[in-house]
C-alpha cells in the first residue's frame, strides 16, 4: 500500500492530490490564478503563478499566462463549478489535472520560480519548488 500523508497518495513518480470529485467553487485572478475547491474537510486552494497549458473539452491546447496576460485566462475560467477527476503532482514539480468535462491543465516545473502550490486542510502545503522538485508539508509530517 502506498504511503498516505494528509490525503496525498503515492502513485508511481507522483502524488495523487486529494482533489478528485471536488468542484471548483471560486476563481481568483491577480498576478496568479487561484482555484478554490470545496471539501467537507475544508477548502483547498491551488495557486498557479507561471504559464500553463490548458486543453478545453474541445481539445485545442492554449498556453495561458496569469502574470502577463490575465485577460487571456477566459478559457480556463470555464472550469468553475466543474469537478476534478484526477490531480497529480510529479516529483519533478509538474502538475497535471483533469476535469469531468474532459478539459485538463498542465503546469510545468520551473528552474527559477514556484509555478504552483496547493494548500488545504490539516495544514497541507504542496509546493513545486525552483529547480524542479516538490516540497510537502502537513500536520502529519511536522
Amino acid at each position: 500500500m502506498a504511503p498516505v500523508t494528509a490525503g496525498l497518495v503515492r502513485a508511481g513518480d507522483a502524488w495523487r492530490l486529494p482533489l478528485a470529485g471536488l468542484p471548483i467553487v471560486h476563481c481568483q485572478v491577480d498576478y496568479a490564478l487561484t482555484f478554490r475547491f470545496d471539501s467537507p474537510d475544508g477548502d483547498y486552494d491551488l495557486r498557479i503563478s507561471e504559464d500553463f497549458a490548458f486543453v478545453p473539452a474541445e481539445g485545442v491546447e492554449v498556453v495561458l499566462s496569469p502574470e502577463t496576460d490575465p485577460t487571456g485566462l477566459g478559457p480556463v475560467l470555464a472550469c468553475t463549478r466543474t469537478s476534478v477527476v484526477e490531480a497529480l503532482a510529479f516529483d519533478d514539480g509538474c502538475l497535471t489535472m483533469s476535469f469531468v468535462d474532459g478539459s485538463r491543465l498542465v503546469v510545468d516545473s520551473s528552474q527559477e520560480y514556484e509555478p504552483w502550490m496547493l494548500s488545504g486542510p490539516a495544514k497541507l502545503l504542496v509546493v513545486s519548488t525552483p529547480g524542479g522538485a516538490l516540497a510537502l508539508w502537513s500536520e502529519e509530517t511536522t
